[in-house]
Formats: C-alpha cells, structure tokens, sequence
C-alpha cells in the first residue's frame, strides 16, 4: 500500500490487500462491502464498551475481519447509512462462556500445547484428529509497510469454532479430576475465593 498517494488510491489499496474487494472489479460490490465492515466495526465498538461497563453481550460474536476500515469510512456510514442508530444494535443471545481449555484451544498455537491436558494438546497436533490445519507450524506474517519488527501479523486459518468446541467437549468429559477442578467457569472468582 502506498500511502503516499491521493488519498482515494491508496484506500483502495488499503481494501483490495486487507479485504480483497476491488473497486476496479464492481465498484457497487465494493461499496456495498465496505459498508459491512463498517457496521461490523461499529458492532465491535459496541460489544467492547458492552463487554466492560455491562458484561459480555454474547459469548460467540467476533469481529470478522483482521484490520479496521479507514475511518473517513466509519464517519461516511455514521452519516448517510441507516445504521445511524447504535442503540438498536442487538447481539445474538447469549449462550454459556467456553470452559478454560475449550477458550486456550481457540488461542493458544501448538508451541504451547503444554499448557492444556496431554489430551488436548495431542488434538493440535495429530492429524488423526483433524483439527492440524487450525494449528499450522508454519505460516506466513503479514509485515505492514515493510515495518517486520515494529507490526506484523501471522496470516493463520479462519479457526472453525463449532468442530474444535465438538470435539474438545467429548474429550473433557473423561478429563482426571485435577483437570476438571481447573477447567471450571467460575462466573466471579472474587466472591467465590473471598468465602
């Protein structure tokens, strides 16, 4: 991306490299797109301020994409789109949290397999598992304007969340006992450890 063009050439840049629509293409599909990552950002602002000040508005919700969109954009959709009104916003319902290893399975990368159940570790790297290509050994980074060392990102999967969560929860249940006592959800730990 070359910032040091006009302004509308390297925003195109900008949503062809990270978002991969082209104005080019379908100018109307870019448009269109760009609009829905702004109400997805707009929707993570939300969720944010919810999750701090109220407490989490859903336990599945994410943030699709991997970089935020300009923000003359955002401006551009808070004026002329009808998603002006923030306060109609809803998130899906809530579901239960992920139990401590389901939440480390959707994170952690095979090097720190060590920290879950031989059981769950083994998931991230055994292929008969099928679960080896969310867990890449080796992988692409993104280096942003060339600046490795100041940004960069790896390029992984999208993580399929429903088969990990599947497989993760048959084998959590045949945990020992140790494991089970650290995998609870405890919904406030304060309370709980003060008594």
């Amino acid at each position: 991306i070359d910032y040091s063009l006009a302004k509308y050439d390297w925003k195109t840049q900008y949503y062809k490299y990270f978002f991969n629509i082209s104005k080019e293409k379908n100018e109307r599909e870019y448009n269109t797109m760009r609009t829905e990552i702004v109400k997805n950002y707009l929707e993570s602002l939300m969720f944010t301020l919810n999750y701090y000040f109220i407490g989490p508005p859903s336990w599945s919700w994410y943030y699709k994409y991997r970089v935020p969109p300009i923000p003359s954009d955002v401006l551009t959709v808070l004026k002329f789109d009808t998603f002006q009104n923030l306060n109609k916003l809803r998130f899906e319902k809530k579901s239960t949290p992920y139990t401590p290893f389901q939440q480390l399975m959707l994170i952690l990368s095979p090097v720190q397999s060590t920290m879950l159940p031989k059981e769950l570790g083994n998931l991230m790297t055994e292929k008969k598992y099928d679960l080896t290509e969310y867990y890449p050994t080796s992988f692409r980074i993104d280096a942003v304007a060339g600046m490795k060392y100041i940004y960069s990102e790896a390029l992984l999967p999208e993580i399929n969340e429903k088969k990990i969560i599947d497989i993760v929860s048959k084998i959590e249940k045949n945990l020992s006992k140790k494991d089970k006592e650290r995998n609870k959800i405890i919904y406030d730990p304060y309370i709980k450890n003060i008594q």
